[in-house]
């Protein structure tokens, strides 16, 4: 076989595949397209549309509406606070906690700065 008799064979071949193979998935009858786009387009075909509204808007429109029944709740009036208006144990409390932050901090700040001497000899 000579090489430009491989070629036309080789072309013809390429080219009676590339026709077989549309008319190929087009009998296939798979739908190729995402679930959502499928879903959506079922929709559209058979008149099948989400109600966006909300569920007591949609009972309204129906006419089952039925409005709950409604409760008065008194809530009495909240204690009155002491009559020096400072709880001294939780000044306390938050005093030692910022002398603690405090020592922390401090303590942080000294080894941040302590600093390395290196020992060199001298000679005389």
């Amino acid at each position: 076989m000579t090489c430009r008799r491989l070629r036309r064979s080789a072309a013809l071949g390429l080219t009676l595949a590339a026709f077989a193979a549309p008319t190929a998935l087009a009998q296939s009858g798979q739908d190729l397209r995402s679930a959502d786009a499928q879903d959506a387009a079922y929709a559209l075909e058979h008149g099948v549309g989400q109600d966006l509204r909300s569920p007591d808007s949609q009972d309204r429109a129906a006419g089952t509406f039925d409005p709950p029944a409604v409760t008065v709740v008194r809530v009495p009036e909240p204690a009155q606070a002491a009559a020096s208006g400072r709880d001294w144990v939780d000044v306390a409390i938050g005093a030692g906690f910022g002398l603690v932050l405090g020592a922390l901090g401090v303590a942080g700040a000294y080894a941040g700065t302590s600093t390395r001497r290196s020992v060199t000899s001298r000679t005389a």
